[in-house]
């Protein structure tokens, strides 16, 4: 019964080991990307409560910096963190998405 245990637990423990070992660099920073842009949206869903029903009926000095988060939110969700990217400053190359962009600085 206990080696049965064990067993399983090595099983499990070399499958998880499997399946974060076969992807590329390129496959985990897409996934990391694609979490971030889903995050990103909701902050901006945030912005955008805070602005339009919370201060909605307030002046624009209530809605200011809202607003202001919510437009560098839709610049990074449009553009993706492109320069500040932690996989540019870690390694100083562009990031996969952008790599064959001739306008990526």
């Amino acid at each position: 019964m206990v080696n049965d245990t064990i067993s399983s637990n090595i099983d499990q423990a070399m499958l998880i080991k499997r399946l974060f070992h076969t992807g590329t660099r390129e496959e985990y920073l897409d996934i990391l990307v694609l979490v971030l842009r889903i995050s990103i949206a909701a902050f901006m869903l945030t912005m955008m409560v805070a602005a339009f029903i919370t201060h909605g009926d307030q002046e624009f000095g209530r809605k200011e910096m809202a607003l202001l988060y919510l437009l560098f939110y839709m610049v990074f969700f449009i553009l993706g963190s492109r320069k500040y990217s932690m996989d540019y400053l870690l390694f100083r190359s562009p990031p996969t998405s952008t790599s064959n962009n001739p306008k990526y600085g």
